[in-house]
């Protein structure tokens, strides 16, 4: 059984929300959405939800996109977070990069959506492994060193 991709946007208009996920679920086959709008409600998907991904509107009435990344950063910061929005300049768009956004799109570009959800996921996925990868490394130096030492001391 495949694992269930999970995402979760921030979004305030329902009709937005469901195109997203029409859009959405043409390149990721398996996924699962949870929509907020509030900060709070973010928090709490962050504990509860666990998204794989992160999908958020810019402006929000009580949240924007730059809150979204700045909690995201404290609790969740190996999830890429991907802003979704009506109109945004080239410096705000650089700006959100600079705070970690994995990408932006323009919700009239709406056919770029899916793909750069695939790709941030697998960005995601390599990120992982070679965090794993490393992890391992060094604990099998340390191992190494341990046992260099001990035969030092039997020498």
């Amino acid at each position: 059984m495949e694992d269930i991709t999970r995402i979760l946007i921030v979004e305030d208009l329902v009709s937005d929300y469901e195109l997203a996920q029409r859009e959405i679920r043409k390149s990721v086959q398996n996924c699962s959405f949870e929509r907020v709008e509030k900060q709070s409600e973010f928090v709490l998907a962050l504990e509860e939800f666990q998204p794989d991904i992160i999908l958020s509107d810019y402006q929000l009435p009580a949240f924007t996109a730059l809150d979204a990344l700045e909690l995201k950063q404290e609790h969740s910061p190996s999830t890429p977070l991907i802003i979704w929005t009506g109109a945004m300049s080239e410096d705000i768009a650089v700006d959100c990069m600079k705070k970690g956004a994995s990408n932006y799109i323009l919700k009239e570009n709406i056919k770029r959506l899916g793909p750069s959800i695939v790709h941030a996921l697998e960005e995601r996925q390599l990120r992982i492994e070679r965090d794993h990868a490393q992890t391992e490394a060094r604990v099998r130096e340390q191992e190494l060193r341990t046992i260099t030492e001990d035969m030092t001391e039997l020498i």
